[in-house]
């Protein structure tokens, strides 16, 4: 199997894909920067939320 096989069979694009797809505008890239950097952050409080209800459980 090909790699451009295996992304096409997983859904998971590639880095040159993703990179074709960025703008050109520095301001834009900032503010998407800055956005994926907000959405980080909540999905790792999410993250650390969940492991500590996880860890308030005995296990079974």
């Amino acid at each position: 199997m090909t790699k451009r096989e295996r992304v096409e069979q997983t859904g998971f694009p590639t880095r040159a894909s993703l990179e074709a797809s960025l703008p050109d505008d520095v301001d834009e890239l900032k503010r998407q920067l800055a956005q994926l950097t907000v959405e980080k952050a909540l999905v790792d409080k999410e993250l650390e939320l969940i492991k500590k209800t996880r860890a308030s459980y005995p296990a079974n």
